[in-house]
C-alpha cells in the first residue's frame, strides 16, 4: 500500500503447499510500519484481499497466523470475523524461540460474505476487472 507516495505495508495471498499440519492452504498476512497502524489500512487491504480470494479466485477457505504474543494481529484476525482453530509449533522456528508458539484462524467464504454484507464493508472495496 501506499501513502503519499510512500510504502506503509503489504497485504497478501501466500500458498503454502506442505509447511504445516494443515497443508496445504492459502495464507493471508499483513505487516505495515507501526507509524499507520490503528489507522483501518491494514483491515481495509485484509478486507479487500479476502473479497478477491473468495469472490474472484472462488477460494474455500483462508488461514493466518501468528505467534501468540501478537495479540495486534490476532485482533485482525478476530476483526475480520475469522474462527480460531487452535495452536501449533512453528515447524520453522526452534523450539527454544519465544515466537515457536502460533495460534491458528481460518475464514470460509460463507462467513466472510455474511459478515461483509452485514457491516456493509461492500462500499469500500473497488475491484477493477478487465
Amino acid at each position: 500500500m501506499k501513502y503519499k507516495r510512500k510504502f506503509i505495508g503489504y497485504t497478501g495471498l501466500h500458498i503454502q503447499p506442505e509447511r504445516f499440519d494443515f497443508s496445504p492452504c492459502i495464507k493471508i498476512s499483513w505487516q505495515f510500519d507501526p507509524k499507520f497502524w490503528h489507522q483501518g489500512y491494514a483491515t481495509e487491504a485484509a478486507q479487500a484481499c479476502l473479497f478477491f480470494a473468495f469472490s474472484i479466485l472462488k477460494l474455500n477457505e483462508i488461514v493466518a497466523f501468528t505467534a501468540v504474543q501478537d495479540i495486534a494481529s490476532e485482533a485482525m484476525m478476530k476483526r475480520l470475523a475469522m474462527q480460531h482453530r487452535g495452536y501449533f509449533n512453528h515447524p520453522k522456528l526452534d523450539q527454544n524461540s519465544p515466537l515457536f508458539e502460533h495460534t491458528l484462524y481460518s475464514i470460509k467464504p460463507t462467513d466472510f460474505l455474511k459478515n461483509h454484507d452485514e457491516y456493509d464493508l461492500n462500499q469500500s472495496i473497488h475491484i477493477v476487472q478487465d
